[in-house]
Order: structure tokens, then sequence, then C-alpha cells
């Protein structure tokens, strides 16, 4: 009986463990001996997923792409790409490929840069957008972009449904004071209310979830930065 106790005991703990290595791997992977290991396997050979190296990979076959974007469980390292013409990721996947659903995608304003006002676009599929209708603000989840040199952290501060399926956002803005008012009109439209981050930066992330076109667009996701 006493042995069956202890077996049970030790399930439990490495059950908690990879719990707790799952939820938060992205900075389990920075511990120093887990980032030697995966450095390890690179060098022996062995292909491991990171950011680096999924945001390498991608760039490699698309010098389009500008970055990964990650939300919790409902999107992991998806590929957004930029370019100057917003029908171009319509119905090209991020490796360019006509696939009738497209990619995520920069708008067209930024000319593929990241800017202080960065308004990104995703089809309403699970592959790309669909998940967003899950985000409440019981249910959220701090987003992220890594842009290939740094990783950043944003906070989602306001969710709406599209009145007209046509949305406007002024990307050239650089000007505190107008991005906070931006910031403060686009939280009146949310449907729920969420908590204020702490250290917020001069700088918002917009998601706009879409069915075929950009006249079609059904939610927004609006996050400001808070790191990184």
């Amino acid at each position: 009986m006493k042995r069956l106790i202890n077996v049970i005991i030790v399930i439990i703990i490495i059950v908690i463990i990879s719990v707790f290595v799952a939820a938060n791997f992205n900075t389990v992977k920075t511990w120093p001996v887990v980032k030697d290991f995966f450095e390890q396997k690179v060098e022996e050979g062995i292909p491991v997923k990171t950011e680096e190296t999924i945001f390498r990979d991608a760039k490699r076959k698309n010098m389009n792409v500008i970055g990964l974007l990650s939300i919790g469980n409902l999107i992991s390292d998806l590929v957004i790409t930029g370019t100057n013409d917003n029908n171009y990721y319509l119905g090209r996947n991020a490796e360019k490929r006509y696939d009738g659903i497209g990619s995520a995608f920069l708008d067209e304003s930024n000319n593929g840069v990241l800017e202080k006002v960065n308004v990104i676009y995703g089809r309403n599929k699970d592959s790309l957008f669909g998940r967003l209708d899950r985000i409440t603000n019981e249910n959220t989840e701090p987003v992220y972009l890594f842009d290939g040199k740094k990783k950043r952290k944003y906070s989602i501060f306001s969710v709406y449904k599209s009145k007209t399926g046509r949305e406007y956002f002024d990307s050239s803005l650089t000007d505190g004071k107008d991005i906070a008012r931006i910031k403060k009109t686009l939280e009146k439209k949310s449907i729920e209310k969420f908590l204020q981050a702490q250290n917020q930066k001069n700088e918002i992330l917009i998601l706009c979830q879409f069915n075929s076109n950009l006249s079609q667009i059904s939610k927004v996701v609006c996050a400001v930065r808070v790191s990184g």
C-alpha cells in the first residue's frame, strides 16, 4: 500500500510539472539548462522549433513575413505577412501560394513595417482569426508579436463587433495624444470591460477578423503594447 501511495504521489508531481511547463513554455525555454538543451539539439542537427527558427524559416520562404502572432491557446506562432496591397494575401498563404483562405496580413498603409498603430487582418477560419470569437474579459490572454528580433507583449483592452463591416484606422499616427484618443474611442466600442494594463506604451495592435473580404469585418480585437 505504501509503495502504491508513493507511485501515485510521483505521478501527481509529474502531471503538475507537465501542466506548468506546457502553460509557461515560452518562459521555461529561456531557462539556462533548457536553453542549452535546445541549442545542443540544433548543433546536433535535430530540428527544434522555436520562435526564432519558425520566423527564420518563414522569412526564407517569403520576404514579406513581418512577424509571428500568439494568443494563449487560441493562436500559436501564426505567420503575419505585410505588403503594400491588401488584396495580395486575401487568397494566398504565407508562402505566397493560392489556397482560398489567405494569410494574416498587416494593413497596406504600413508598407510591411510595424508602426505605432498596426492593423492585422485575418479570415474567420480556425487556422487564422476564427478563434478570436472566444476572447472575453474572463477568458483573455496577452497578445505576443515576435518581429524576428524582439517579442512585443500587448494587453487586450477592447473587443467589439463591426456594425458596418468596414473599419478604418490611421496607421500614420505617432503622437502619443493621438494614439491615446484612438484608444479611448476603441474602449467605448467594446462589448465588455477589460482590466487596464500597467506600463502602457505608445503602440496599439488591432486584429480584424473578416469573412470573405475587408468589407465583411466581423470582430475587432484591440490591444495596447506593455513590454518588449
